[in-house]
Parts: structure tokens; sequence; C-alpha cells
């Protein structure tokens, strides 16, 4: 949780203004984004990714052990600061499927986007998957009263909106429309690997040359080129690591 970092707003400010990274993002349980919302704001942080699974108390309570679900949904105070939001919910049968209209009617009342996402066969979700999968693209396209609008990012292939709503809402699947085709994303693992693609069960270790730039450089050439194309080439090789690893 990038928000228990006491440097946060020294970091986005660093890759905003001195780095001239054009668009900074952080993804948070947004428990304590409240608090720090106008200091980002002002550091650079162009947008928001807050990590919602119910919006039931008893349910956001049991699934964090112990989170504010009040104090998250202050972080919607992010919109008044021209931060864009985006609401994540990984969708489970048996669990938060019941509170997907919920979850829509957030779209109709504020201008933010709503990611939903498939449940995939990683870490602990492995026990849970037979019974709690469902096939979201499938859903929502079939849901009445969505019209399917262009995407304009390299999140999803397109988006949906409520009729009259101030938000989209998106689709992450990798089983039924996913999205590898345009990613673009490298991943640097908490212990110095990288990872060219979330779910893959393959990375390569950069800390032997961390004090070798231009060594760096040239490995890191080669290794991208071996970024997979689609997930068809990594779906029989998923990752073995927990996802608060990932």
């Amino acid at each position: 949780e990038p928000l228990l970092n006491s440097d946060l707003v020294e970091l986005v400010h660093y890759a905003k203004n001195t780095c001239n990274i054009e668009e900074v993002i952080v993804s948070t349980n947004g428990i304590k984004f409240f608090e720090e919302a106008l200091k980002l704001k002002n550091a650079g942080l162009d947008k928001v990714n807050i990590g919602i699974n119910s919006l039931k108390e008893y349910k956001y309570d049991s699934v964090t052990r112990g989170g504010n679900l009040g104090n998250v949904l202050k972080s919607f105070s992010a919109l008044k600061l021209n931060i864009d939001t985006t609401v994540e919910m990984l969708v489970m049968n048996n669990f938060n499927y019941d509170e997907l209209n919920d979850f829509i009617q957030l779209v109709k009342n504020f201008p933010i986007t709503l990611r939903l996402f498939e449940l995939m066969y990683v870490g602990e979700l492995r026990k849970i998957f037979d019974e709690g999968y469902l096939n979201i693209v499938d859903v929502i396209e079939n849901m009445d009263g969505l019209e399917k609008i262009p995407s304009d990012d390299n999140i999803c292939r397109y988006y949906f909106k409520p009729g009259n709503s101030r938000g989209k809402i998106g689709v992450i699947s990798r089983f039924n429309n996913s999205n590898c085709w345009n990613c673009n994303k490298i991943i640097l693992s908490y212990d110095g690997k990288i990872r060219l693609c979330t779910y893959e069960n393959k990375e390569y270790d950069i800390l032997n040359y961390l004090h070798k730039p231009l060594t760096f450089s040239e490995v890191m050439k080669e290794i991208i080129t071996r970024k997979p194309k689609d997930f068809n080439e990594i779906k029989d090789n998923i990752t073995n690591r927990e996802l608060y690893e990932l």
C-alpha cells in the first residue's frame, strides 16, 4: 500500500517534476487517501486507482481485516481536486456479484471510471476460483442500458456507459477480452525482479546490474524483446507468486 510510505508525496513530486513522467498514477486501497489527496495533487499526481471490492461495510471489514469503508469513500474528494479517479472491483460469484448494480450506480453519480476485474487463477485466489469465477465480459455486454463506447487508453479495448451517466465502465479479462495486444507494461517487483507480464511465471533478476548502468541498459533492451504478445503464450505458465507480491 503506497500510502504507508511516508515519502510518497516526495516520490510523486520527483517523478513528475524531475523525471518528467507524463502521467503519475497511484494505486491504493484508499483508506488513507483522503488525508493526503491535496498534498499529492500539489506534488503532481494525475490519477488515482482505488480498489474497492464491496460497498457493504461488513463485507469490506472482513475482506480487508478491519479497513474503514467510510474513509475509502471519502477518497472521492479527489474529484473536487481534478484527480482522475478509477474504482477497481474484483468481481466474485458468491461474494460481491450481487453488488454490481450498486457499483454501476457510482458511475451514474460520479465522473469516475469503474474497472471490473475477472478472477484469475493466481495465488490465494486459486482456492476460490472454481466457485468464484464469472465471465464479466458476457455479463456486461448483455446488460440492458449500457452503451459501448471507444476506448481512449491502453487498459481496455472499449468501455460501457450507462444512459446519462457521468462515468464509464471497463472490463479487465484475461480469458474473454484480453488487452495483451496493447500492453506495454513492465513490472519491477519489490525484490528486484523484472516481470514482462503480471501473470507469467517468469522474471529476470536485475540486482547485479544496479551499479552498472551501461550493462543494465543493454540487458533491458534484450529482456523486453521477450514480452509475451498475448495471453495464450503464458496461460499454461501462470505465476506462483501471491497477489500482494505482484
